[in-house]
């Protein structure tokens, strides 16, 4: 976070504004692929309950 933070100046400009290319550049291409699925409304979220959190469920393709 700290390098992106440093990068893009703030998680705003990390969550909307950055490119796909500046973000792999930075953290790599499985967390930009997971910003890029977030922005684009195609990250998969698992549930939690039960005593479990929630996760993740994208994997780069």
């Amino acid at each position: 976070m700290r390098k992106m933070l440093e990068r893009f100046g703030t998680e705003m400009n990390i969550l909307h504004r950055a490119s796909l290319d500046d973000l792999r550049a930075v953290v790599g291409d499985k967390i930009a692929y997971l910003i890029h699925a977030a922005r684009t409304g195609t990250l998969e979220l698992r549930s939690g309950g039960g005593g479990t959190y929630g996760g993740v469920m994208n994997t780069q393709e």
